[in-house]
């Protein structure tokens, strides 16, 4: 079944439940430096991006959000940030953390994007 996206409305004051997932719903956040990387990018994007974070939690291998975006600013495009400054977080900490076997199974990952070396949504 196909993942619905956010679509961008006229009224900026709808709020979103979203659910991130990790590829391959790989147990990736079961470590506190994996849950503080989310945390400091969430805290990024409520303070830099426009978002409008009601409610959150983290899973081992996906986080919850209930989330909408100021006026002027696309919620899509949050979250498109927010994933992308989270996988290169991810990779490095994964990488220095030495979890060798969830790196070799994200990138031999067959659910990735066409064109995508390494991806962690």
């Amino acid at each position: 079944m196909p993942t619905p996206r956010i679509h961008r409305l006229e009224n900026s004051q709808v709020i979103y439940f979203l659910t991130l997932t990790t590829i391959e719903w790989l147990d990736i956040f079961t470590k506190p430096q994996y849950c503080q990387a989310i945390l400091d990018s969430l805290k990024f994007c409520q303070q830099n991006k426009g978002l409008l974070l009601h409610a959150f939690v983290i899973m081992t291998n996906h986080i919850h959000l209930l989330a909408q975006a100021k006026e002027g600013y696309e919620l899509d495009k949050i979250i498109q940030d927010f994933k992308r400054h989270t996988t290169k977080e991810i990779k490095t900490l994964l990488s220095s953390d030495r979890r060798q076997y969830i790196l070799r199974l994200i990138q031999q990952s067959f659910n990735k994007k066409d064109g995508q070396a390494f991806q962690i949504w």
